[in-house]
């Protein structure tokens, strides 16, 4: 991933919106390809030696604002973009050409040489996965041996790079993957048999300093670390007398997606109280507030399959004290209190362990001869994988840095088109602190993947870590409304409202908040300890185990006998994030095990990241992430040890 930075005559350059309101200048444009005339995603906007900047969004748009004292005249603005070439023009020129079009044009890179023969090289197979005469959304397919790789639509449908003789592998969760042949460039439709594996779902998740069951609706009672979803509850002890309805209640406690995709606390679910359900349709009922037991949300539409479509939009499960009363519940022993007592002894990950490649290149005395052991080894088509190149390229960081990034950007070369490698380098990056870098390889795995709600959680995490607030927060925005056509962020939803919260609690008073439900806006904001496990395909097979001070454990599976619905679910809504907050729980100890299964080598290997958080909101807030090639993990290692104080 290139941007060059030269100055070029501009091409139908010129902007029509620009506002001024005492001295504050606002500049509106959407940025096209000279060429196809197509909008440009997350382009960078930038004057030069200020921290005055914005990065387009999804479709091409920017706003930047600034004072117009803060700009002289021979000011440069920077415009650049991935595969186009980048334009600097003086502030005082580009306000000679504010006239009559919101427009800018950048020149593709590729108009450099013959476009006709450049744009239509490759040769494109065309094709349709089914199971079952059903088409089947997000399966995986690779051309054997290469990163080239593609994935399917929603009706199965897909289009790949591909040559004459090429064996293409199809894979999808719980189907035996298939080999093909490639005899000729004929449209193909492939079927894909199921494995046969009885498969089921168990989530363990959270943290218990006693026994708490939730009420979840239609009978179901669970623990806190039983639970599979996103829920929030509150209990009859934090019903205030301020609350004079069960309207204003829930206003004041939920933040609740309306279905016509704005930001209100108002819900547009169904309501459960005692068992009788409640419409949108409905008028909410008027019940004794100092009645209510606790009120259970259900945010995740996994937790509210049992209503079927009325639970579509979410589901609020009031449970009243007099119903509470007559009820003999049915305790469920909790994970964390009986029955797991955490007697093995794992050895402590070895996170720098290296591969029989880079043992030789630490056998060099010199800079030079370790340069020579690395284009004899790059030689060898049987060492050009992903973790050779991001191994080889973090050995490198100790002699030389700029030598150490020209094999880094190589991987975005050989891989510009392979979400899952792009992301392997994202995490490297995030890993060695260069953020700039991650930001570039985050923005190209968005136009890669524009439907998969990873993308944008992943592209607000990384514009708040490198400066662009407001970007970040329109991105929060948009997720939480669910405003970005054909994503679905259900599945990612209580990590983005903490990290939204986490910006907030940083970066307020950068930011436009006005519209977001008042639940959001709490003034402090502190999670003890926040630890988020990122991964680079929804079909990577681990489990995580949590011992907690008093030796009792619990275990998260993310594998296909396990825990199959949550990973359909990531492959279709496209996530694979899964976050954990220790807050307020007893002083000691706390180990993080992981292992993995069914790994098998592969030039493109699964990849996790771990970051755990400390006084994550607050000013002492630090940050510690790992990068673990799951291949590597060959039996249970421990991956963390802390202290919980």
């Amino acid at each position: 991933m290139y941007f060059h930075k030269e100055l070029i005559q501009l091409f139908l350059f010129c902007f029509t919106t620009v506002t001024y309101a005492q001295y504050q200048i606002t500049i509106d444009a959407v940025l096209l390809d000279n060429h196809s005339k197509k909008q440009i995603p997350y382009a960078s906007i930038k004057f030069k030696g200020t921290d005055i900047k914005t990065i387009t969004n999804n479709k091409g748009e920017f706003s930047l604002s600034y004072n117009e004292a803060s700009i002289r005249n021979d000011d440069l603005i920077l415009i650049s973009a991935q595969d186009y070439v980048s334009i600097e023009v003086t502030a005082e020129k580009l306000y000679k050409l504010l006239k009559n079009s919101a427009k800018i044009y950048l020149k593709p890179l590729s108009l450099g040489s013959d476009l006709a023969n450049t744009v239509y090289v490759e040769s494109n197979l065309n094709g349709k996965i089914i199971s079952n005469k059903k088409p089947l959304q997000g399966a995986s397919i690779n051309i054997k041996n290469t990163l080239i790789e593609a994935q399917t639509d929603f009706d199965g449908s897909f289009t790949i790079s591909a040559n004459l003789d090429d064996v293409l592998i199809i894979s999808f969760l719980g189907m035996k993957t298939k080999e093909i042949i490639i005899k000729n460039n004929d449209f193909i439709t492939i079927e894909l048999e199921n494995d046969g594996e009885i498969l089921e779902e168990v989530l363990l998740k959270g943290k218990a300093k006693k026994e708490e069951l939730i009420d979840l609706g239609v009978g179901r009672l669970k623990s806190f670390d039983a639970i599979g979803y996103a829920t929030n509850v509150i209990t009859s002890e934090e019903i205030g007398s301020q609350y004079n309805s069960l309207e204003e209640l829930l206003n004041g406690k939920f933040a609740v997606r309306e279905s016509n995709g704005s930001i209100n606390a108002a819900s547009k679910g169904i309501l459960d109280i005692d068992g009788m359900i409640f419409t949108k349709d409905d008028p909410i009922p008027n019940i004794d507030l100092q009645n209510i037991h606790s009120i259970t949300i259900i945010k995740s539409l996994i937790g509210t399959v049992q209503y079927g479509t009325l639970g579509r939009g979410g589901v609020i499960v009031i449970r009243t004290k007099t119903a509470i009363g007559t009820q003999s519940e049915k305790q469920k022993p909790s994970a964390l209190v009986s029955g797991n007592d955490y007697i093995e002894e794992t050895f402590l990950m070895n996170t720098s362990a290296t591969t029989s490649l880079i043992t030789q290149l630490q056998n060099a005395k010199t800079f030079n001869d370790a340069k020579q052991i690395y284009k004899t080894l790059k030689q060898s088509k049987d060492n050009l994988s992903i973790p050779f190149y991001l191994e080889t390229a973090e050995y490198f960081l100790k002699w030389d840095e700029s030598y150490a990034l020209d094999i880094f950007t190589y991987v975005t070369e050989i891989a510009n088109d392979n979400a899952k490698a792009l992301k392997s380098l994202a995490y490297t990056y995030e890993k060695l602190n260069k953020l700039e870098e991650a930001r570039n390889i985050y923005q190209r795995i968005a136009l890669l993947r524009p439907n998969d709600a990873q993308s944008y959680r992943d592209l607000a995490i990384i514009y708040n870590a490198t400066g662009y607030y407001n970007e970040a927060m329109q991105l929060y925005k948009q997720m939480l409304s669910s405003s970005i056509e054909g994503v679905d962020f259900s599945g990612l939803q209580q990590p983005i409202i903490d990290e939204l919260r986490h910006l907030l609690a940083f970066h307020r008073s950068k930011v436009n908040y006005n519209d977001l439900p008042a639940d959001l806006l709490t003034a402090k904001f502190k999670q003890d300890l926040r630890i988020v496990f990122e991964y680079n395909d929804p079909n990577a097979e681990f489990e995580l185990q949590f011992v907690n001070p008093q030796k009792k454990f619990y275990k998260w599976s993310h594998t296909k006998f396990d825990n199959r619905e949550r990973m359909l679910d990531e492959i279709k809504k496209g996530y694979t994030t899964e976050a954990y907050i220790i807050d307020d729980a007893e002083s000691g100890e706390w180990i993080i095990n992981i292992e993995a299964l069914n790994e098998k080598p592969d030039i493109n290997p699964n990849y996790l990241k771990y970051t755990i958080y400390k006084n994550y909101g607050l000013p002492s807030e630090t940050k510690t992430i790992k990068v673990i090639q799951l291949e590597n993990i060959t039996q249970k290692v421990t991956l963390d040890k802390f202290m919980y104080q």
